[in-house]
């Protein structure tokens, strides 16, 4: 009787490890940033030309760049409620793991002294 109590009791814990349902899709902000025209290749650039185009390309890299940092902080973050929330968990597991040692030792402590 005993055992099935502590089977019962195993099994009704193992609602602890039902994963959570899928998140919903999480939409991320395009990029939005200007790509310089490219005049053909063939063509020679006046020097006004060429200016614009190093202006354009500083200004196209700057808005990348800004994108990308900005996507790395998001990562960062969620990395690390990430770690947190994994930690959680195992420290939860390895709590639950210790109550179960001690519920088996004391059930057959139990059964030792009914004998």
């Amino acid at each position: 009787m005993k055992k099935l109590f502590a089977f019962g009791l195993l099994l009704s814990s193992s609602a602890l490890w039902a994963q959570a349902p899928e998140p919903a899709a999480i939409s991320v902000a395009p990029m939005n940033c200007t790509r310089p025209v490219l005049l053909p290749p063939t063509k020679a650039l006046s020097k006004k030309e060429s200016e614009k185009l190093n202006a354009d390309n500083k200004s196209y890299q700057d808005c990348v760049k800004a994108y990308v940092n900005a996507r790395k902080a998001v990562v960062d973050e969620h990395n690390a409620i990430s770690k947190a929330h994994a930690d959680a968990a195992v420290a939860a597991q390895t709590e639950f793991n210790a109550y179960v040692t001690e519920l088996n030792a004391n059930l057959a402590a139990r059964e030792k002294t009914d004998e």
